[in-house]
């Protein structure tokens, strides 16, 4: 019996090696490699930061409009009425007496006429900012509850590796206590210190793999992104044509591409964004603009996010040259040949 016994306790050292190498492999390829990756991809991201955009040329300080003003009043037809104006509230401040009741009654109707446009433009950024404001609000309240979630189960797994860890390995070394009395508690010694590395690096893994989050299913709700990207629109996704017209017009500084071209290609380009690859599937389209929602995951929201908020700061940019124009009015800035 004695003989025997140090024979087995090598083959069972051996089985163990054994599976111990088999274990560490299979971590690294199936949990160390993603992560890898991840850096890797943050790594490049790192010399695209920060975010590029086209800038603005609008300067309220200035005697005349900028460029970006001056092509916003063609997009809404009114350059013509602010010319006119412009040289009618000219002609007015120098003699108030200069004009006759006709061309007062001119000035009155150029003046109503370009502010209920510029009122109706400001409105219609308003309109459309309303349904990425609130689409925006969704996705944050998804984030959040998603994150914690994905948080509670990390913190879970590790909470459990701790327990394991703890009590495994006091039992294991209480098992070695007796080992000179009674040699044959080695042996469960050994297993139970086994089991006390195995079961820890198990519940770690787990929570390796929640990094990422879990995949929730919802129903179809299509966003903002959708006619971007020439999806159906119903009424509350339509962009009103003033912001449309912005979106698909090449700014006077900058690229030559238009904004929605300019955003597109940028959201390609970021490594942050990574459901959205230089030659788009139909599948990450329909997920990006919800038409499809069987797999929303942690980093789908972000993307989404990501996406809606540049749609939003680009719409929010036309205010910038609106009040250029509505300073045209009040007789603070010229345009065209008025200037």
């Amino acid at each position: 019996m004695r003989s025997n016994f140090p024979r087995r306790t090598d083959k069972a050292k051996s089985r163990i090696v054994a599976f111990l190498a088999v274990f560490s492999v299979a971590q690294q390829t199936i949990f160390v490699s993603p992560v890898q990756s991840t850096n890797v991809q943050l790594t490049k991201k790192k010399s695209q930061l920060p975010f590029e955009y086209i800038p603005y040329i609008s300067d309220v300080h200035s005697a005349g409009v900028s460029a970006e003003a001056t092509q916003l009043a063609q997009q809404l037809k009114i350059t013509d009425s602010l010319v006119e104006l412009s040289k009618l509230k000219k002609a007015r401040l120098a003699d108030k007496n200069s004009l006759s009741r006709e061309e007062l009654d001119r000035y009155r109707d150029l003046r109503e006429d370009v502010t209920e446009t510029i009122e109706q433009t400001r409105l219609e950024v308003d309109f459309a900012q309303a349904e990425l404001a609130r689409e925006i609000a969704v996705h944050d309240e998804l984030l959040a509850a998603y994150t914690a979630d994905r948080n509670r189960k990390v913190n879970l797994s590790n909470a459990w590796g701790y327990r394991t860890n703890g009590v495994l390995w006091a039992a294991a070394e209480g098992l070695t206590i007796p080992t000179y009395a009674q040699p044959k508690y080695s042996i469960s010694s050994g297993i139970v210190g086994i089991i006390a590395g195995l079961a820890p690096s198990a519940f770690s893994l787990y929570a390796l793999r929640q990094d990422s989050g879990a995949r929730f299913e919802r129903k179809p709700h299509p966003n903002m992104l959708s006619k971007i990207f020439n999806y159906h629109v119903t009424p509350e996704l339509e962009y009103p044509e003033s912001v449309w017209t912005w979106l698909n017009s090449q700014a006077p500084a900058g690229p030559k591409v238009t904004r929605l071209e300019f955003m597109i290609d940028w959201w390609q380009k970021d490594g942050n964004i990574r459901y959205l690859s230089t030659k788009p599937s139909h599948s990450q389209l329909d997920l990006l603009t919800a038409t499809v929602q069987d797999e929303l995951t942690i980093q789908l929201i972000s993307d989404r996010l990501a996406m809606l908020r540049t749609v939003e700061a680009t719409i929010l940019g036309m205010n910038r040259p609106l009040l250029e124009l509505m300073m045209v009015v009040r007789g603070t800035k010229t345009i065209g040949s008025a200037q």
